[in-house]
């Protein structure tokens, strides 16, 4: 919780570009990653590498939404609530999945 909070009150003070990919390891007090996806990517990469982050997976998710793919759209909401204790965005198999789903959603 407390790096989280550290988070929460540190992304305003970079919020477009942030600190830079990975850095919140470094600056904050502990040490530690956040453990929430969040927060490392606004902390990060800011508001721009945000939605440049997770434009692909909400597309894929409203188009599944619209196409009535609840199955897929259902796994796209658990990865969504796993980001909230998992620290991904530089996962390369997070994002191979991400790039499956897109055409079946399609």
């Amino acid at each position: 919780r407390i790096l989280i909070e550290y988070g929460i009150e540190n992304i305003p003070n970079k919020p477009i570009l942030g600190y830079g990919v990975g850095t919140f390891i470094d600056v904050n007090p502990l040490n530690f990653y956040s453990h929430n996806n969040y927060i490392e990517v606004l902390f990060g990469v800011g508001i721009l590498g945000f939605m440049a982050c997770y434009f692909g997976p909400f597309a894929i998710l409203f188009r599944a939404i619209r196409k009535h793919s609840l199955d897929i759209a259902l796994v796209i909401l658990i990865i969504f609530l796993l980001d909230v204790s998992v620290v991904s965005y530089n996962l390369k198999p997070h994002m191979v999945f991400y790039l499956y789903l897109r055409p079946i959603a399609i």
